[in-house]
This record gives C-alpha cells, sequence and structure tokens, in this order.
C-alpha cells in the first residue's frame, strides 16, 4: 500500500454535488468516507465523530452523502476513486448491492465497511452492530415485560426500513422472523417500508389506525420510524392506545432516549425500549483500521472472514432489564 501513497499524493481533491471536503489534516493524504444518508442522525453523528477523531493525525476525510440511493453510491465511490483517496470506508446503502464496492478493490486501495457489510464480505474489515441478535434482545425484553399467558401471542405491527437494506432485513429477522411462533404479525408489516423516515412512518401508522389499535407492540426498526409512530399516537384522538401498547425502536437516538427514560407506568405515552448503538465506537475503530491498512506493505484483504461486531445496548422501560 505504501507504494500507491506517492502517485496518489497528486491527486486533485475537489468537492462535488455529492461530496463535502473537512479541512483537517494533510491536505493531499485523504479518507473517502461514504455515509447513506446524514440526514439520519446516527450517520450525522458518525460524520461528526470521523471530523474530530481525524483532526490531529495524518489524514483529511472527505464525505459523501448517498441519500439512501444505491446508484448515488457508486458515483460516490467512483469519484472517491477518481479523486485518488489512499482508502474508502463505506457504510454500505444497501448489502445485496455489493458490485459497488468493485471500483475500490480494482484500484487496488483498501476498502472498509461500517454499520453494513457489502455481501459477499467484500474489504479488508467491517465494524457493524450484530443487528440480529440485538433484535432478539428487544423482543426477549417486551416479552418478559408483557408476560402473555401460555399460548398467547404479541400482536405485532411493524414499520421496516428500507426493502432489500442490510440492517432491515437482519433486524426483522431477529425480532420477527425468529419468533414467530409468539408472534401475530399484524397487516401488511413483511412489506410494510418507511424509509427509515420518521415522517413517512407517522403517516404510516396514522393511516393504519385500525390495524395498529389491534397490536399490544410496535416495532420499528430504527428510532426515527420508532418517533414517527410516537408522533402519531400521542394525540388527543389515538393516545389510549398506551394505555396497552409499547413502541420499539432501534439506533439509540437521543430524542428516543429521551421518552424512554420518561416511560412509566404512570407515563406510558413514551417509546418503550431501543437498542443504543455505538456510531462513535465503529466509526473510529474503521478509521484506526484504514490507516493500519494504508500505511502497511503490501496490498490490503479483499474479503473478510467474519465482522468485527460492535455490541449493542439495551436501553428499555422495564427495569429489570435496563
Amino acid at each position: 500500500m505504501k507504494k500507491l501513497i506517492m502517485s496518489l499524493m497528486g491527486a486533485s481533491i475537489l468537492t462535488s454535488t455529492a461530496a463535502s471536503v473537512v479541512a483537517c489534516g494533510s491536505g493531499g493524504k485523504t479518507i473517502g468516507i461514504v455515509l447513506s444518508t446524514t440526514a439520519n442522525p446516527y450517520f450525522s453523528k458518525m460524520k461528526d465523530v470521523a471530523t474530530d477523531y481525524l483532526k490531529d493525525k495524518e489524514y483529511s476525510p472527505v464525505f459523501y452523502d448517498s441519500n439512501d440511493n444505491t446508484a448515488t453510491e457508486k458515483t460516490n465511490i467512483e469519484n472517491g476513486i477518481t479523486k485518488g483517496h489512499l482508502g474508502m470506508i463505506v457504510n454500505p446503502n444497501n448489502a445485496e448491492a455489493a458490485t459497488n464496492a468493485d471500483p475500490i478493490i480494482s484500484a487496488k486501495i483498501p476498502l472498509v465497511t461500517v454499520d453494513r457489510e457489502f455481501d459477499g464480505k467484500k474489504g479488508a474489515a467491517s465494524f457493524v452492530t450484530d443487528n440480529t441478535l440485538e433484535a432478539k434482545k428487544l423482543f426477549d425484553n417486551i416479552k418478559a415485560k408483557i408476560s402473555p399467558a401460555a399460548g398467547d401471542k404479541l400482536d405485532v405491527y411493524v414499520l421496516r426500513g428500507v426493502s432489500g437494506a442490510d440492517a432491515s432485513n437482519k433486524r426483522y429477522k431477529g425480532f420477527v422472523t425468529d419468533n414467530l411462533s409468539e408472534i401475530n404479525l399484524l397487516g401488511t408489516s413483511e412489506n410494510n417500508f418507511a424509509n427509515w423516515e420518521r415522517n413517512t412512518a407517522a403517516d404510516k401508522v396514522a393511516t393504519d389506525i385500525t390495524t395498529v389499535n389491534q397490536a399490544n407492540v410496535i416495532f420499528a426498526e430504527n428510532d426515527e420510524m420508532a418517533m414517527g409512530a410516537y408522533q402519531a399516537l400521542n394525540t388527543a384522538t389515538n393516545k389510549d392506545w398506551f394505555k396497552t401498547g409499547y413502541i420499539i425502536g432501534f439506533d439509540g437516538n437521543d430524542d428516543t432516549k429521551a421518552s424512554i427514560a420518561k416511560w412509566t407506568e404512570e407515563a406510558k405515552e413514551n417509546v418503550f425500549s431501543t437498542i443504543e448503538q455505538d456510531p462513535e465506537k465503529m466509526i473510529k475503530l474503521a478509521i484506526d483500521k484504514m490507516i493500519e491498512l494504508i500505511e502497511a506493505e503490501g496490498e490490503a484483504a479483499t474479503t473478510y472472514a467474519s465482522i468485527t461486531p460492535v455490541d449493542g445496548k439495551l436501553i428499555s422501560g422495564f427495569p429489570s432489564a435496563s
């Protein structure tokens, strides 16, 4: 990898409509960081942490926002290679779009993925939460809270992320698929995609209110959608739902954690639980690995055997599991 650095140092580092350059570190030694969407607070935090973490290092970050679009991600990656980055950290928009990784591998620069993998484990390393395992924690927690009678099932309404998205698939598996014998899945939850967005989720809950009223659990595959469900239900017309219903999210965003902190048996009109991921630790580990790969002798690996898991933390209104 060291042999590539001098030839890449001369590459012109320019801004584009899809990228923004953060002026820190050594201007000619850059790492491209492609994020699925900075509209999500989870990923905007990752960007802020990366910017701060690289300030005192020899490398500057160049960020690309894929706007939750696989084609845009492909363009961002191609632009990053043209700009001569020494390596690229990618938060894949969709694991199934693994061919987006190929230009990086062909350019013989290191690739590290963060928060999601590319199918085929493309890249030198991947730092992610085990979404299936963490979603199972959420299911076990709400089952313990509700304690259904023998033979009874939880009535579950699901707000899904994006069709085909790795995180959406794995969270659905951990909460729903692996527990189908204990769940009564309501409506068209399997395909009830709200694009990870708060307002879209709020609209879906409002539109499906008849079905939602049959549920005692809403599982939202991220906190933005959980807060959207909360927004739709915390109204004069709908707030009675909270007397027997529980909203569950995933990510650990600040407003969701604040809502959970207010949940009590006397104040149920709040989100009940979430998994707090650690985007700060995730991106720092990815940066450290990237610098190690850039400064190592020889070419970086193009596949890896297994992810490096970054554990999540269950945050719940159920005291015994907090």
